[in-house]
């Protein structure tokens, strides 16, 4: 597909997530309601799962702090802090604590220090 074609697929996927109709979307693209039944064909499955994303969307925060909450106790066993290195403790709340602060929209560059110094006493044991 072209420039133009792949453009057009996605405003009339952005569109119709909007609850756009195939003749509004063929009107505002310009081309043939058929042209847009074929390009938005392969996407059918994810177009009629919208309804559940905005769920998902709603209660996202929540899910993530739960899931989070969930590893965090389970990392935190005295026996799997007992099989895992320091430094390997030390990479999952890393990975933990940044995917959290970017979704909340916070840097997460000076999480790098805490890990340098869990390497190095990781090194010192």
């Amino acid at each position: 597909p072209n420039l133009t074609t792949v453009r057009k697929v996605s405003r009339a996927l952005a569109l119709r997530a909007k609850g756009a109709t195939e003749k509004e979307l063929s009107k505002a693209l310009d081309i043939t309601p058929g042209a847009v039944h074929r390009a938005l064909a392969p996407f059918d499955d994810i177009l009629k799962k919208l309804p559940d994303l905005g769920q998902y969307r709603s209660a996202r925060n929540d899910l993530l702090d739960g899931a989070e909450m969930v590893v965090l106790r389970e990392v935190f066993k005295s026996e799997k802090l007992e099989a895992a290195s320091l430094r390997d403790v030390a990479q999952a709340l890393e990975k933990i604590v940044k995917a959290n602060r970017l979704y909340h929209g916070q840097s997460s560059e000076n999480i790098s220090a805490s890990v340098a110094f869990f390497d190095r006493s990781d090194e010192e044991r």
